[in-house]
């Protein structure tokens, strides 16, 4: 039964999709139509109204995680939810809100991580990292890591991992083969680079910890932990300062000294942050909002039903995933 759902969705993955108007992509092993926010695509639309400045709404369904390539698109990993089925790589254009084809992900046990750049799309899922082809989809490397990984990204010409054990890995971008495996903290999770170091969280002593990338030693640690906040989950660099989201709370701390600065609460968990397009922007079960980087601000959230913790900014726009629907969308500021 299991390799006859598996086949099942596979064939949705790759079945014919048609232009950008009335678009099909795979919902959990169904189709649906891509529709402009405001639009009903024909007949009575039951899905809820959205604010005006939500300008697109992707379906994707399942669990997507998204990342922009830094030119025109948002690359959205999208998890069918157990490690028998099969996941779905989808590129939307970030100027037309337009979804290409999916294309095959192997299954997964964990939901993927994403990162990309304008060159290449990189993919974790069931303890391997892959590097696809952004113009076919295809997987061209891929390096079996042995372990649950927690974080990736591509950032100052390197790929970083954590990963289950303590580790913190660099990966050559182009071949994946490990450059470095560093334990700079117990329980690495959340990461981010700034200025020839890399940022690490550890989410079970809640520290955040500096790295520094040419000697690979240890260049200063701190605790951030906030009382009831939860643990530290994402983290990100904007306008001189770290921000660090803890569930209900989003820490400033200073990029040399690693000194926390501010405490900004937020009005539910359940979501994450991402930096750009104005601000530094938190997403939840509230919705979307915006925190001035000047004055630590909280503006008034957006309200797009409940956002998973899936948030990424292209400067003109701010891109976030509502849960439990698996949409994408798009917000003007």
């Amino acid at each position: 039964m299991r390799r006859l759902a598996a086949i099942s969705l596979l064939a949705v993955l790759v079945a014919g999709c048609g232009s950008q108007s009335g678009l099909h992509v795979e919902n959990g092993g169904h189709t649906v139509v891509v529709v402009p926010a405001g639009s009903s695509g024909g007949g009575h639309s039951t899905t809820p109204a959205l604010p005006r400045r939500v300008t697109a709404r992707i379906p994707l369904g399942g669990v997507p995680a998204i990342a922009w390539n830094g030119t025109t698109t948002m690359w959205a990993a999208v998890w069918a939810g157990g490690p028998h089925l099969l996941g779905s790589l989808i590129a939307v254009d970030t100027a037309t809100g337009s979804a290409a084809p999916p294309t095959v992900l192997p299954a997964s046990h964990t939901p993927y991580l994403i990162a990309a750049t304008a060159s290449s799309v990189y993919v974790a899922g069931g303890g391997a990292v892959m590097r696809l082809d952004p113009s076919s989809g295809k997987v061209i490397e891929r390096r079996d890591l042995g372990a649950r990984l927690r974080a990736l990204l591509a950032a100052q010409g390197g790929l970083w991992v954590t990963a289950d054990g303590g580790r913190l890995l660099q990966l050559n971008p182009g071949t994946l083969a490990v450059v470095a495996t560093r334990h700079v903290t117990g329980h690495p999770d959340a990461i981010t680079t700034d200025a020839g170091s890399v940022l690490v969280t550890d989410d079970r002593d809640r520290t955040l910890t500096r790295m520094d990338i040419a000697s690979g030693k240890v260049a200063g640690s701190t605790s951030i932990g906030a009382n009831g906040a939860g643990r530290p989950s994402q983290i990100t660099v904007y306008a001189g300062s770290i921000w660090v989201y803890e569930g209900t709370t989003v820490l400033r701390v200073a990029t040399g000294a690693l000194q926390l600065l501010d405490r900004v609460t937020v009005p539910g968990g359940g979501g994450s942050i991402a930096a750009g397009t104005g601000g530094v922007w938190v997403s939840g079960d509230f919705g979307v909002a915006r925190i001035d980087p000047a004055t630590g601000a909280l503006d008034t959230p957006v309200a797009v039903g409940q956002a998973g913790a899936a948030i990424a900014t292209t400067g003109d726009a701010v891109w976030v995933v509502q849960r439990p629907t698996g949409t994408l969308l798009r917000l003007v500021p």
